[in-house]
């Protein structure tokens, strides 16, 4: 009878484990698939998945086109550091498709052969000690390379919150009507000016906006939290503001009073650069955070 339920017990036991370890490894499974990349690229309007495409399928021009058009859809941008309400977050290094060298190893085919994609990482711009310890660098960005060295002098975050796509939408389209704008010394700068206008054509959409103490929704809500980022970017550096105003509410993306509301050909956040040397704004969205950093240039 004690021999029978000893017996009972570890057919038990062995019947949890198995199902555990199935468990597990299906889990697994899908996570494997989950993480996995897809690989996919629409080429010729046809779907093509690397994973099972063969050399022979191929030539070198196809080949090119393909490689190039996937590094444009997987490449991952570079995270930079930022520090929000005292906390200091890390740089993350992006990851992009290795044109040249996917393509260079795939140039000498042999049937059924499976392509091979190589990647390489993308070095974030700020660092850690570019952000802290002022450290110079020489300035490279995705749109240009200068070869004059730079330096962060200041730098600002906001939170972006449970903000709705059409204000996150105006948000970035401003930021990038921001990007490395250089304002020389003693040069006013004009955020108006810089953004041009706000309107459905140049991409803005409807978000809601302060009106005399009411949010309404209008054409460009949103870009008055890039133009208050901005400004406590600014406010500790040797510059003399020379037009700023305040929303009618308080906004929870800065602290109160150290906003700076914009209203196209009407309200206008300005300064000018009293510094001995040119600055220039480089512009982010780090998860959801809105981010600007000042750079001085140097000569």
């Amino acid at each position: 009878m004690r021999r029978n339920l000893l017996i009972l017990i570890l057919l038990l036991l062995l019947i949890v484990v198995f199902n555990f370890n199935s468990f597990t490894d299906q889990s697994k499974g899908e996570q494997e698939q989950k993480d996995q990349p897809t690989n996919n690229v629409n080429y010729n309007n046809k779907i093509i998945t690397l994973d099972n495409l063969k050399n022979d399928d191929l030539n070198s021009i196809s080949l090119n086109k393909i490689i190039t058009q996937l590094a444009k859809e997987k490449k991952q941008k570079a995270k930079n550091s930022f520090v929000f309400k005292g906390r200091l977050y890390s740089e993350k290094p992006g990851r992009e498709i290795n044109i040249n060298k996917s393509i260079k190893e795939n140039l000498n085919f042999r049937e059924e052969e499976k392509v091979k994609i190589f990647y390489k990482d993308i070095p974030p711009l700020i660092d850690k000690k570019r952000l802290l310890n002022r450290k110079k660098f020489i300035l490279e960005t995705d749109s240009q390379i200068n070869k004059d060295k730079a330096r962060v002098i200041s730098h600002y975050t906001t939170y972006l919150g449970n903000s709705t796509t059409n204000r996150k939408n105006n948000i970035s389209l401003s930021l990038r009507r921001l990007e490395e704008a250089i304002i020389k010394s003693q040069e006013e700068f004009s955020f108006n000016d810089i953004l041009g206008p706000i309107t459905s054509k140049a991409g803005y959409k409807e978000a809601p906006i302060i009106v005399n103490k009411r949010y309404v929704p209008q054409v460009g809500g949103g870009i008055c939290q890039v133009s208050s980022t901005l400004y406590n970017a600014v406010k500790e550096l040797d510059i003399e503001i020379t037009e700023r105003h305040h929303h009618s509410l308080s906004v929870n993306y800065v602290p109160e009073g150290e906003d700076a509301t914009v209203v196209p050909d009407k309200l206008d956040f300005k300064f000018i650069n009293k510094e001995n040397h040119p600055i220039t704004i480089l512009t982010d969205i780090i998860d959801n955070y809105v981010v600007i950093y000042i750079l001085e240039i140097l000569d």
